[in-house]
């Protein structure tokens, strides 16, 4: 194929021509970005599969820190009441 494109630019084809011609024969499909074929999505989903996992696991992380013992447990009536004698005195 390239010494065909060679050839054709030798003969003093066009880009445009050289194009059009390999288009006729295979179709859309040969050129490297073929019209009305965006690739924006191969960008787009990657990105928004990075941001849902990054809530799912910021939701997680909610889950697990709620879940979670207090690291001060509450101290019984009784050593409170003590503790404030004892400050009072």
């Amino acid at each position: 194929m390239l010494d065909e494109v060679h050839r054709l630019v030798a003969e003093g084809k066009s880009e445009a021509e050289i194009k059009a011609m390999y288009v006729q024969r295979y179709g859309p499909r040969i050129l490297a970005d073929p019209p009305g074929m965006t690739g924006d999505w191969l960008y787009t989903i990657p990105v928004a599969l990075f941001f849902c996992l990054l809530f799912l696991a910021t939701k997680r992380l909610r889950w697990l820190v709620s879940q979670a013992p207090l690291l001060s447990s509450p101290q019984p009536p009784e050593m409170i009441a003590r503790i404030r004698r004892e400050i009072s005195e």
